[in-house]
C-alpha cells in the first residue's frame, strides 16, 4: 500500500476487506502489515488476545522469545517441567 495513496481510497479498500467483499492476497497482506508496522500474523489473529500476544512477542529479543516460547509450550503441556 502506498502511504501517499489517497486516504479515502485506502479507507474504502480496508472497509471492503473487513466486510469480506474483497480478498487480499498474501502480497497485499504483507503490504498492509508493512504500512501498519505490524507482523503479517497480526492481521490473521483470531481474537484480541492472540493479536496482543503477537505484537508483544515481536518486541522481544531473540533470547526472550525463546524463553517465552518454552514457557508457553510448558503451560500448554507440550514440554516437561
Amino acid at each position: 500500500m502506498d502511504k501517499d495513496q489517497d486516504k479515502n481510497r485506502g479507507a474504502v479498500l480496508i472497509n471492503r476487506y473487513e466486510r469480506e467483499r474483497n480478498q487480499a492476497d498474501m502480497t497485499k497482506a504483507a503490504e498492509l502489515a508493512g504500512a501498519l508496522d505490524v507482523p503479517v500474523a497480526y492481521l490473521f489473529a483470531e481474537d484480541d488476545d492472540l493479536a496482543a500476544a503477537i505484537l508483544a512477542f515481536v518486541k522481544l529479543s531473540s533470547k526472550e522469545r525463546q524463553r517465552m516460547r518454552d514457557e508457553l509450550e510448558r503451560l500448554a503441556g507440550q514440554q516437561p517441567d
